[in-house]
């Protein structure tokens, strides 16, 4: 599998994990919680990957959370195993 991590400076967003196999992302926010996002564009996995300048709460907005195509779940305050 092809997991990847981001850690960047963001005022709301602590890590983002991601797998590119499986078009999941789990995003911590710097309240502690965790959030599972299914069914993500491979593309904007890819373009997040490369872009090292790119916002992570802007991107978050734009690919997860504005997008009805992405399922999400809250899976709470700690990190479960990423499958």
């Amino acid at each position: 599998m092809f997991n990847f991590t981001i850690s960047r400076t963001s005022s709301a967003i602590s890590s983002i994990t991601c797998n590119l196999v499986t078009s999941r992302v789990l995003v911590t926010y710097k309240t502690g919680q965790t959030y599972l996002y299914t069914n993500v564009s491979k593309r904007a996995l890819t373009n997040l990957y490369f872009n090292r300048n790119m916002s992570l709460g802007f991107w978050v907005n734009d690919n997860l959370k504005e997008n009805n195509r992405v399922d999400y779940r809250n899976v709470g305050r700690f990190t479960p195993i990423f499958a």
